[in-house]
Order: C-alpha cells, then structure tokens, then sequence
C-alpha cells in the first residue's frame, strides 16, 4: 500500500508542475496575444490620422468646406454643410473605436491624446456643437458621457485658426536656403 501512496504522490506532484507549467504558457500567450493586439491598435490609430491628412491633402474640395465650416458653417451650401457634418460625424465614430480601445488598455496615452485633442477642438466648434446636441450621434453611452464631460469642459470662446495659412506668414518671415530674409 505504500508503493500505491507513493505513486500516487508522484502523480499529484507532476499533475501539479504540469498545472503549473500550463500555466506559465498561458500567461505568456495571453501577454504576447495582447502585445499584438496593442500594437494593431496602435498601427490602427496611426493609420487612421494618416488617411485624414490624406483626405485633406489630396481632396481640396473637402479641405475648403472642412476649412469653411470650422471659420463658420453659414456661407456653406446645403450639400457643403451636410458633408461637413457627415466629415464630423465619420471622425466621431472613429474615435468612438479608439476611445474603447484607450479605455480597455489597448491604445496608450500617447496615441489617444491627439483624438481627444481633435474632439475638444470639434466641440469648441458652435456648428459641432449644435449637431452634437441634435442627438443624431448613435455612440455607446460610454464615449457619449466622456464626450459630455469634455463639453463641460471645453471654452465656447473660439476662434479658428488657419494653421497653413498662419505657418505660411510664419515661413515667409524666416531665412530662405541663401541665409537672407525673404
């Protein structure tokens, strides 16, 4: 009976180290799972910021009435101001993705900061605003109440700035190649 016993501690303890190497190697695949899924994330939000410039640069048209609408959505037309609107809409929903992922630990500080930095500069925005408060925005009750702490949050006092034009002025007072000021 002891040899039996004796067996059978063996066989506990070497159930027990297998356990425990199980274990390990799921600890290791579930960090190694989620180093992926992090740096797709990452990549994602990257991406996407790529494709706005993209938009921006290779579309004047949606540049101009992006432009105009954030200077002020009057002098749009009807079909200017809807694309306008759909544009916010559309990088809303975007965020609204990055915001969950940021929430969850997949996308650091770093990568979501500019997203909070473009939704707090949208919803300084009175044409923003107002669409905001329509209601028509269909995101999770999570991303709606943060964006709802940043309206309390954001200065109504807002002024757009033409950054392309304003760094135009500011190049043109620089040196040019030769060392002299244009």
């Amino acid at each position: 009976m002891e040899t039996a016993q004796l067996l059978g501690n063996i066989g506990e303890f070497v159930g027990s180290i297998a356990v425990l190497v199980t274990l390990i190697y799921l600890t290791v695949q579930i960090r190694h799972s989620t180093a992926a899924v992090n740096n797709q994330v990452e990549q994602e939000s990257s991406a996407w910021w790529y494709e706005f410039n993209q938009v921006m640069t290779l579309n004047p048209e949606i540049l101009e009435i992006f432009q105009q609408g954030l200077k002020d959505i009057e002098p749009l037309s009807d079909e200017e101001r809807r694309r306008f609107v759909w544009f916010v809409a559309s990088s809303f929903y975007r965020i609204m993705g990055f915001h969950k992922a940021w929430i969850s630990g997949h996308l650091s500080d770093d990568s979501w900061k500019p997203s909070e930095r473009y939704l707090r500069t949208l919803l300084e925005h009175p044409a923003v605003d107002i669409w905001w408060r329509t209601g028509f925005f269909n995101g999770s009750d999570e991303f709606v109440a943060y964006i709802e702490g940043i309206r309390r949050d954001v200065d109504r006092e807002w002024e757009y700035v033409d950054i392309a034009r304003a760094f135009d002025r500011h190049a043109a007072g620089h040196t040019s190649g030769n060392g002299q000021t244009s």
